[in-house]
């Protein structure tokens, strides 16, 4: 936990929400031009919301979609890693690359649905797979994620340690699952990457959100997608920051756009300083 005195106590982050369209070439340039708009607002920690590059494809095309992961993406080859690996490294942000679907080889293999976090130099610093597969039947819609995708080790902790401080990081469903975020080590600033749809998403999601913010008592940076992606299948939007007391810092709607703020460590030490909730946990 920082102390409040550290001179690099706040930091301007955003959360991107993209409204996903038809092609991969048209949702790499949004991404662009969204978190181009949001580190020129300021920000210097940027998240995107899941399956950025692929959600309005359809998921007949996601098979040809899949990346081998790689520490020299190439456009032609790799282009959602070139793409998060140029922009962080053009703007000297972090980025938190949403969600895409990364394979081990060229093989013929399930893959993992993967969060990768680039630095202000273009490098990979940190990866996280996807621990906790969808599996539903709302009525008209019914997913069961493992079928085709692989799950990844449980016990991995998804955190990453910035200049300032620690983040941890989770993908659309861990948001359900109140021990997945217990278990990154209190960190002050916990992101996560969605595409809920929009019933009963959109009910629950916001709930979801300001719970493990409360529970936490840190900040929770949200990305999802919004509106009506290309693949006809509406997704509850509503992108936003919250603070460790529960408090909505900004939020959009379901339209394309980012929120933007201030995560204050100072305000996260204050918090738990006030009330020590995390200390006296005796489960």
């Amino acid at each position: 936990m920082a102390n409040p005195q550290d001179s690099e106590r706040t930091v301007t982050v955003a959360a991107v929400q993209m409204v996903s369209m038809a092609t991969l070439d048209e949702n790499l340039e949004a991404a662009r031009r969204l978190v181009g708009e949001a580190t020129a607002a300021g920000a210097s920690v940027v998240v995107l919301p899941a399956f950025w590059g692929m959600l309005g494809c359809g998921r007949q095309a996601w098979p040809c979609l899949c990346e081998v992961l790689t520490s020299c993406p190439a456009l032609a080859v790799h282009p959602m890693q070139h793409y998060l690996s140029a922009l962080a490294k053009l703007h000297a942000i972090y980025l938190f690359g949403g969600s895409m679907l990364v394979k081990p080889d060229a093989a013929d293999a399930k893959p993992t649905c993967t969060t990768l976090v680039y630095g202000p130099t273009g490098d990979l610093v940190a990866r996280y797979d996807k621990v906790h597969l969808l599996k539903c039947n709302l009525g008209r819609t019914e997913h069961d994620e493992a079928a085709s995708t692989l799950q990844g080790d449980p016990k991995q902790v998804p955190i990453v340690d910035l200049p300032w401080g620690r983040v941890g990081f989770g993908i659309c469903y861990d948001i359900c699952f109140p021990e997945f975020f217990r278990a990154l080590a209190g960190a002050p600033l916990m992101t996560i990457s969605a595409a809920f749809p929009k019933q009963p998403g959109a009910i629950q999601w916001e709930t979801l959100v300001r719970a493990r913010a409360i529970e936490n008592q840190c900040y929770v940076l949200a990305a999802a997608q919004g509106g009506k992606p290309a693949n006809g299948h509406p997704v509850s939007g509503r992108s936003m920051l919250v603070d460790p007391w529960g408090t909505i810092v900004a939020k959009l709607d379901d339209e394309e756009g980012f929120v933007l703020g201030a995560v204050d460590l100072s305000v996260v030490y204050t918090v738990r300083t006030m009330l020590p909730a995390l200390e006296s946990r005796c489960l």
